[in-house]
């Protein structure tokens, strides 16, 4: 019997629309998850936007929330996560090939790697990997994860050690630090972000001016249609 997986979905309150696109995407492979308010600070507090914090402790909440409760795996899904046209074909497959791992940390079934083959592929410690959008965390790493995000956070900016960064950043410095934090993609990558309105960096002028908003909207939601056809 394979353990329970406790998903994520990290979404802003103001949102609606990214909740309202991610919520079909799970019905889509019959999927139900939590979604976690994700924090908005009031400032940068040293990192390079309030986004780029905001996304940095909303992962850490809830990485420290499921280490107190004793999980055994945790997923990570962000709120522009579309799902490839083959997810639920490869899923299964892809999760109990991971579970017949010796040892395992983290997993990356979404990434932007180039990678050759096909399945699961270990990934070195020193290599980085962009992007956040959907993780899987084995309940053992996550204590030393988590006591590692809270140096960076604590640390002042341009820190020798690791100072704050943004959270895909963080995740492979930390990789890199620890090599038995054995790490995981997949290829196929099994999503990829969704174009949207960035809440982490500047926002273009467009995105600024309301009375464009629908057609923005349109553009963007197109745009995925197009880059879901090219990956299937």
């Amino acid at each position: 019997m394979t353990a329970a997986i406790r998903k994520v979905v990290i979404n802003l309150e103001t949102r609606s629309d990214r909740r309202a696109e991610m919520t079909r995407q799970l019905t889509r492979i019959g999927w139900q998850a939590d979604f976690f308010p994700a924090v908005r600070p009031s400032d940068a507090g040293g990192f390079e936007s309030i986004g780029a914090r905001g996304c940095f402790m909303s992962h850490l909440g809830i990485l420290q929330q499921a280490r107190d409760d004793g999980v055994s795996h945790l997923m990570i899904m962000e709120d522009d996560l579309n799902f490839s046209k083959h997810f639920r074909d490869l899923w299964e497959k892809a999760y109990e090939k991971l579970l017949e791992q010796d040892s395992w940390s983290i997993f990356y079934p979404a990434h932007t790697l180039e990678l050759v083959g096909d399945g699961l592929t270990p990934i070195k410690p020193a290599t980085p990997i962009r992007c956040t959008h959907f993780m899987l965390f084995n309940g053992a790493a996550l204590g030393p994860i988590c006591a590692e995000l809270e140096g960076i956070l604590g640390r002042p900016p341009g820190s020798p050690e690791g100072g704050p960064m943004h959270v895909d950043g963080a995740y492979s410095t930390i990789r890199a630090k620890y090599p038995e934090l054995i790490t995981f993609c997949h290829a196929p990558s099994l999503g990829f972000q969704r174009p949207s309105r960035t809440d982490i960096g500047n926002q273009r002028v467009f995105d600024k001016i309301s009375i464009l908003q629908p057609l923005v909207r349109f553009g963007r939601h197109a745009k995925a249609r197009l880059s879901e056809l090219k990956r299937s």
